[in-house]
């Protein structure tokens, strides 16, 4: 099932057409070594055994509830007087702190005042620009449960989310927590919880599709913008809770796996394992767009750590570095790909671009596969629009050429 979270260079489009190379090859687990939304996995799941591996938190949080979830969503009407009973009682402590502020947002955006609004958040403090903030948030991080939750509303409020919002998105965060430590739900369920959390804030950024930077008030979009800014946190977390599911049936997801690593650790790992992955399939980064800085949000939220914020984007200082996305190191990075899958014994399905980071990808891709493997192809070439959700490159979609190359 979908998850309704957009991301960069994802392969739904071409998912089924991948699937369906995938299903005419040898039997055994898919190792899914990008998995990102899990578009393709979902898509062969459950006709085969399904592993998927992503660096970052929440594509893992992804994965896991997707392919190896035990339970269903939780029927959230059994649970909903205590989630409103914690979500309320870290509100009642935020709305007290940010009354004033709160009030002038409120009736900034009643009035549609956009040159207010826009001063307004422009002047709200934040961790970067705060002293206070930013001595409050190095207490936090050291004890990130303290009572009450704030991340957001000292970090984002001004940028992503308004600061009515982000007070919304702390205490439900602070709900997930107390219905686990209250054993009032499972792990399993908190997971859930947490994912529909990402999904809703996904839908209610005011942002590009990514969170690498925020939009701010202008004539052209200010319907959209205050749209966004009156949304509320909590029903949107209530809709996508209602509409997440796993993927197959339980006696399905209990044999598959899940890993939290980098692609090029994980094949060494895998080395040294009695099971191996029939197929590996692989998607790797191919711009110099690093990814973990479009998504540092959902990682922020996952581990609610008050982490230090950089720049106008106020991302985390320990983002992830794809070496694939790097023009020194993606060479060297797709020729250990290449070859420790080989040593593994299983089938390589790798999707590149004719125009990606690696210049003349067909021939070097093609000679590499050949020095590790006895037979390599190109199966397929799928021309596509690329959605690069106004990254680097300034566009929201461009033509692609996706080379899906086989090795065996």
């Amino acid at each position: 099932m979908p998850i309704g979270i957009g991301y960069m260079g994802s392969k739904r489009q071409l998912a089924p057409q991948i699937a369906e190379i995938i299903a005419n090859l040898r039997n055994g687990p898919i190792l899914d070594l990008f998995s990102g939304m899990c578009a393709v996995a979902s898509k062969i799941g459950p006709s085969r055994q399904v592993w998927c591996n992503d660096i970052q938190h929440f594509s893992y949080l992804v994965a896991k509830q997707l392919f190896t979830s035990s339970c269903l969503s939780p029927e959230f009407s059994k649970l909903e007087e205590s989630a409103l009973f914690f979500y309320l009682n870290n509100m009642r402590r935020l709305k007290r702190r940010f009354q004033e502020k709160l009030n002038i947002e409120n009736n900034l955006i009643e009035v549609k005042d956009f040159q207010g609004i826009r001063e307004f958040y422009e002047l709200l403090p934040y961790v970067n620009k705060s002293r206070y903030y930013y001595n409050e948030r190095i207490k936090l991080n050291n004890i990130p449960k303290a009572f009450p939750y704030r991340l957001f509303s000292i970090t984002f409020a001004g940028g992503y989310f308004g600061l009515s919002q982000c007070v919304q998105i702390d205490s439900i965060r602070y709900s997930c927590d107390q219905l686990l430590e209250s054993q009032i739900i499972t792990l399993q369920e908190f997971n859930w919880l947490l994912l529909a959390l990402c999904v809703a804030i996904g839908k209610s950024a005011t942002n590009t599709g990514h969170f690498a930077q925020f939009l701010k008030i202008n004539n052209n979009n200010y319907k959209e913008y205050l749209a966004k800014r009156n949304t509320s946190m909590w029903n949107e977390w209530l809709r996508a809770i209602k509409g997440l599911s796993p993927v197959g049936n339980s006696n399905w997801r209990i044999n598959n796996k899940v890993f939290r690593d980098n692609a090029l650790h994980l094949l060494r790992k895998l080395y040294f394992s009695k099971e191996l992955p029939g197929i590996i399939y692989a998607d790797p980064p191919y711009t110099a767009d690093q990814y973990s800085r479009y998504y540092h949000l959902y990682e922020t939220l996952i581990k609610y750590d008050y982490p230090v914020a950089t720049g106008a984007g106020r991302y985390r200082s320990d983002r992830f570095t794809s070496t694939f996305s790097l023009k020194s190191k993606v060479y060297k990075s797709l020729q250990e790909m290449i070859r420790a899958s080989s040593s593994l014994g299983s089938y390589l399905v790798i999707s590149y671009p004719q125009n990606g980071l690696l210049d003349d990808s067909k021939s070097v891709i093609m000679a590499l596969l050949k020095q590790y493997y006895n037979r390599a192809e190109v199966v397929k070439l799928i021309p596509f629009r690329h959605s690069s959700l106004g990254a680097s490159k300034g566009i929201e979609k461009y033509n692609v050429s996706e080379m899906i190359y086989l090795a065996r």
